[in-house]
Parts: C-alpha cells; structure tokens; sequence
C-alpha cells in the first residue's frame, strides 16, 4: 500500500471514528457542552430552561431539540460588549442532541445582539455557561427535579470572562 493510501485511510478511519457521536464536530465550536446520560429531552429541557429563566432570561423559541433565551444585558456585559446608549441583549442558544451510547450532548453558543448585529462570544467567556450546564447535568444525576438544581446561578456573574 503506498503511503498517499495509507494516508487516506487512516484519515477515513479518524473520520468514521468522530462520526460515532453525534454532535461531535459541533462540541468543537460550541462554548460550553456537557453530555448527559439516563435522561430524556424533556427533563434535560425542563432542567435548562428552570435554570435560565431564573437568570432573567426568557425562552424566545423552542424546536424539538433547540432551546434560545434572550435577556437584557447586564451593566457589566454592557460595558464589556455594548456601546453606551443602546440596547445589548445576550442570546443563548442551547441544542441538545441524541447520542449513539444514549445519552444526550447539551452544547451552548453564547451570543451578543446590538441592533441586527450578532455576535458570538469567544471560548474564553464560557465558564459561566459551562457551569451552569455542569450543574444541571448535577441536578439531573443526582435525581432532582428543575427547581432543586445544585448551586447558585448568581455567583457566577463574577466568574465571567
């Protein structure tokens, strides 16, 4: 076998591989990501949607398994990502994916809205998100219902960036 066809295989194999899970290729891009296991859906969905509403956020649109929130900027985000005078509002988008093992990957994107620009935050701004998200994976692993999630959501204002 020449080495071009090995090449090529290996790379074939690699790709097979990452096309065992679905959703791979999208956890690359996303800013924050948990995989839950033992849970439908509805209750990954019941348990995000509880969890961002109480952060002032409300559920603008809801497709199978697509969940996007939008609230207001707060002070700092506005500093950090608005421009003085005009409304910044901070849109999540959640997309929960079945996975081949059963279970499901929860992916978050975090983005800015000013206007009709829409921008996505960087990696570097996903410990809030990727905690609240390892929280509810908590929540639902120890058997508790939406409104019974593990730890505060407020602290982590503080932590953000």
């Amino acid at each position: 076998m020449s080495r071009a066809r090995a090449l090529v295989a290996a790379m074939a194999l690699a790709l097979a591989c990452l096309g065992c899970h679905t959703g791979t290729h999208q956890r690359l891009y996303s800013i924050a990501h948990v995989e839950i296991m033992d849970s439908s859906e509805q209750e990954i969905a019941a348990h995000v949607r509880h969890s961002f509403e109480q952060d002032g956020y409300e559920l603008v649109k809801q497709d199978g398994g697509e969940l996007v929130f939008e609230r207001v900027a707060n002070q700092r985000e506005q500093t950090l990502y608005g421009r003085y005078g005009e409304t910044l509002l901070m849109r999540v988008e959640i997309l929960t994916e079945p996975m081949a093992n059963g279970g499901h990957l929860v992916e978050c994107d975090v983005y800015t809205v000013l206007g009709r620009r829409v921008s996505k935050l960087l990696k570097m701004s996903r410990r809030p998100y990727q905690k609240r998200l390892n929280r509810i994976k908590a929540a639902i692993a120890l058997g508790l219902g939406p409104s019974e999630e593990v730890g505060d959501d407020k602290d982590e204002e503080d932590d953000e960036t």
